[in-house]
This record gives C-alpha cells, sequence and structure tokens, in this order.
C-alpha cells in the first residue's frame, strides 16, 4: 500500500508481478554480464592455483573456475610463474579480493 495525501492506493496484483518480474529478469541480465567480467591478478611466489582460488573465492577447490577463464592453463596448470597474469570472475569474490588492488 503506497500512501499519499493521506488517501491509500492498492496496487494491483497484476502491477505487483510485473514490477516484480522486470526486477527479476534485470537481475538475470545483470548476473549474466558480470559473469564475463574478470579481475586480473598477478601470481606471487609460493602461489599455485589452489592457494589462490582459496584466497579468491575462499575454497582451494574451486581451481577449476581459474582454469576456465584461463585456457592457456590447460596443458600443464601447475606451471605458474611469478608475474604471470591471470584472470578470475568477479562473481563469488570475497569482497576483501575484489577491493585489493593485487589479491592479497
Amino acid at each position: 500500500m503506497i500512501e499519499s495525501d493521506k488517501r491509500v492506493f492498492d496496487i494491483p496484483l497484476e502491477v505487483k508481478n510485473i514490477i516484480k518480474n522486470n526486477y527479476i529478469k534485470n537481475i538475470e541480465k545483470e548476473i549474466k554480464y558480470r559473469e564475463s567480467e574478470m579481475k586480473i591478478i598477478v601470481v606471487k611466489r609460493g602461489d599455485s592455483l589452489s592457494k589462490i582460488a582459496k584466497r579468491a573465492y575462499g575454497n582451494s577447490k574451486d581451481y577449476n573456475r581459474i582454469l576456465k577463464a584461463n585456457p592457456q592453463l590447460s596443458k600443464n596448470p601447475n606451471l605458474l610463474y611469478v608475474g604471470q597474469n591471470l584472470e578470475i570472475s568477479i562473481i563469488g569474490l570475497h569482497l576483501s579480493f575484489l577491493v585489493s588492488r593485487s589479491g592479497d
């Protein structure tokens, strides 16, 4: 119910459903767009894909997400070098990782 000038107006259920459906569609579009958004991180001494995944996503088993974003690693995913740039999807990143400059 919306109050305006001391009068009360009921929003018809049909209008509420339209608003809800539009909202859901917009959120779905945003998620689809953001899925392709990446953050670049720089490999540091002692890093492995599982360590980076643990820092970035909170779970070392999410290293497959990093592999998916970096197909060049598929030949030898254990061959990382200091200074190497890797892309990681921002979907699901820990906030502290997302706002840091280098993924510390």
